[in-house]
């Protein structure tokens, strides 16, 4: 599968979340992170964004869920508005 296939095929519910690490252990609660972004709730999705924020990078280091994160993050971002009134 290439590249581009794979990003445009892979959802949420098929990375092992339970493999990969973040910044505090286990990236477990990331798919949980992607519901609450696509909630239409403004301060949940503002909390979300920094708990995300606080869990792929430390320190100038990138965690390796980081490469799925993005994926996922993309594909889910291109659901929600940008921009709140």
């Amino acid at each position: 599968m290439k590249e581009k296939e794979f990003t445009e095929q892979i959802n949420v519910d098929q990375i092992p979340w339970n493999r990969l690490l973040t910044v505090y252990g286990r990236a477990t609660e990331f798919p949980n992170y992607i519901y609450k972004l696509l909630s239409h709730n403004i301060k949940d999705q503002e909390k979300t964004i920094k708990d995300i924020d606080l869990m792929l990078i430390h320190q100038d280091t990138v965690m390796p869920v980081v490469p799925f994160a993005l994926i996922i993050l993309y594909k889910s971002l291109k659901r929600i508005p940008l921009f709140h009134p």
